[in-house]
């Protein structure tokens, strides 16, 4: 009962508006310049996400999709056959082919959504030292 009791604290404590854990990929940037460059790379980094969740799930279906029990036709004498028609239903291609693509599309939205965040950054850091009180000259 104790450890109910921890874990419903801990997501009573995760559900506040002011956690520093959230679900949304850069939710401690902000701007006011560059609003949409940061929604993008949110969006990005959501996109980069589910496609490595697809891959991880492709490959390991790759057990799974392989070939029907391959069937053998007796031919009499000891002769077998093997037909190769209808096409066969092995789908471990398609899933190596959808893994590794979705491997390296992730990758490379989520560097691109790194980009477009730091870029994001380097804006907010910067705008905030031009135009804080303390900065000898500059007026708000």
């Amino acid at each position: 009962m104790q450890f109910n009791a921890e874990v419903a604290k801990l997501f009573t404590q995760l559900q506040q508006s002011d956690s520093p854990m959230k679900f949304i990929p850069y939710s401690r940037l902000q701007s006011e310049n560059l609003l949409v460059l940061l929604y993008v790379a949110r969006l990005l980094a959501v996109i980069g996400a589910v496609l490595f969740v697809v891959a991880i799930v492709l490959f390991a279906a790759i057990p799974f999709l392989g070939a029907e029990s391959a069937t053998t036709i007796d031919m009499g004498n000891g002769m077998q056959m093997h037909p190769q028609f209808p096409v066969s239903r092995d789908y471990t291609a398609l899933a190596i082919v959808g893994g590794v693509w979705s491997i390296v599309s992730s990758i490379a939205l989520l560097v691109v959504s790194g980009i477009c965040a730091a870029v994001v950054s380097f804006e907010q850091t910067y705008t905030q030292k031009r135009t804080s009180p303390t900065a000898e000259g500059v007026v708000k």
